[in-house]
Order: C-alpha cells, then sequence, then structure tokens
C-alpha cells in the first residue's frame, strides 16, 4: 500500500493537485515528499485562509522534519500562532534562527520563501512576545521588520495600490485598516504599562505583519 500511496501522491503532483499529492505522500509514509510538497503549497493555503488544513499537515509530519526545514518550521509557527496557541513556538523560532545563522545547513524548496524568513522571524516574536504581554519586545521585534530590506511600508502601500484585485494585497490592506480601528479605539492597558504603550506595540506590530504577505493568519494574535 505505500508503494501506490507513493505513486499516486506523483500523479497528483504532476497534474497539479497538491491536496491529494499531500494526502497520498502522507499516507504512504513518504516524509521527504510530503515535506517538499506541504512547503510549496503553504503560501496558497495561507492566502485563501485554510489555516485548518495546514495545521493538519503540520502536524502529521514528524518533529524531527522541521530541524533543518525554516521554511517549514516558521509555517508551523504561523499554523500555532494564527490560534493564539504558543505550544512549543520558542523551540521552533530557534531553530530557524539557527538555519539563519548557518544557511549550509538550512534545506528548503521555496527561495522566496527562505528569503522571508528574517521578516516573518520578526513578526512571529512580536506576536509572541503581545501574547505574552511583552509590550516592549514586541515593539523591538515588529520594527525589526519595518526596517528589514524589502519592507518599506510605502512602497508596499504603492503595490497594494497597484494590484487591487489581488485577493492577498486586499487582504492585507483590511489588516491594516482593521489593526489601526482597534488601536485608536479599543487598545486596553497592560498592568505596569500605559494604554499609550499598548497602542504603540500593537500599532507597529500590525503595521508590520500587514508587510508579510504570507503570513496573513496571524492577524488574531496582533488585533486581540
Amino acid at each position: 500500500m505505500p508503494v501506490l500511496h507513493r505513486r499516486a501522491s506523483a500523479w497528483y503532483d504532476a497534474h497539479g493537485d497538491p491536496a491529494d499529492a499531500i494526502a497520498h505522500a502522507l499516507a504512504g509514509e513518504d516524509v521527504e515528499a510530503a515535506a517538499r510538497l506541504i512547503e510549496l503549497a503553504a503560501p496558497a493555503l495561507r492566502r485563501h485562509r485554510q489555516d485548518a488544513t495546514l495545521r493538519r499537515w503540520f502536524d502529521a509530519l514528524p518533529t524531527e522534519v522541521f530541524v533543518d526545514r525554516p521554511v517549514l518550521a516558521i509555517g508551523l509557527v504561523g499554523s500555532r500562532m494564527v490560534t493564539g496557541d504558543p505550544t512549543g513556538v520558542e523551540p521552533l523560532l530557534q531553530l530557524v534562527e539557527a538555519a539563519l545563522a548557518d544557511p549550509a545547513t538550512a534545506i528548503y524548496v521555496d527561495r522566496d520563501e527562505y528569503e522571508r524568513l528574517p521578516a516573518q522571524l520578526a513578526v512571529q516574536r512580536a506576536g509572541l512576545c503581545l501574547l505574552e504581554g511583552d509590550l516592549d519586545g514586541a515593539v523591538a521585534h515588529a520594527t525589526r521588520v519595518l526596517e528589514l530590506p524589502g519592507t518599506d511600508f510605502a512602497a508596499q502601500q504603492h503595490d497594494e495600490q497597484e494590484h487591487v484585485g489581488d485577493a492577498g494585497s486586499d487582504d492585507r490592506m483590511a489588516l491594516g485598516q482593521q489593526a489601526a480601528q482597534y488601536v485608536e479605539r479599543d487598545a486596553p492597558a497592560q498592568p505596569g504599562g500605559s494604554a499609550v504603550d499598548q497602542r504603540t506595540a500593537l500599532a507597529v506590530a500590525a503595521q508590520a505583519q500587514v508587510l508579510v504577505v504570507e503570513d496573513l493568519g496571524d492577524r488574531e494574535a496582533i488585533v486581540q
């Protein structure tokens, strides 16, 4: 049966059906193929808000698969953070940091997603800090996103205006508007910090979040 599943996975992959290709790769215990297919499929699933499916696929992979695959690891972080579940997130972020420190050890198939890792890492750390009530940390990590090459806010706004028909751009713009409305109207004060501090942390984190194209799913971690 595993052999048949692997053949089916290869057939579905060749015919442009990643969901069935992944399902058969997992059923056939072809971990390498499943990891490759999930990494390639993940950005589209996030754009279409299929977070439950993505989380199910990530959870089906053995833990050791994520050790040297930083793109998969940050994907698992995002799939947990979108539900406000930080379980196991810190060790995964450390794996990503290790891979960035020593790129020669990293395994990935999507170069664009690999190059986004520094921004994604900072966004997820900002979100984790918000969940933990660490406003200073949230601001520090979110500000880092804004300072990274290729994340100029004005340029991103122009790009989104040029692509108003793109669902991902529309969602990012809506996220930014929702976050801005929240911090203007509803942001509560945290114990030991002022309402101004809270609004600043949320505003900067939300702005950084808008700039990370593939991580649409963690809006709850930013605006809650």
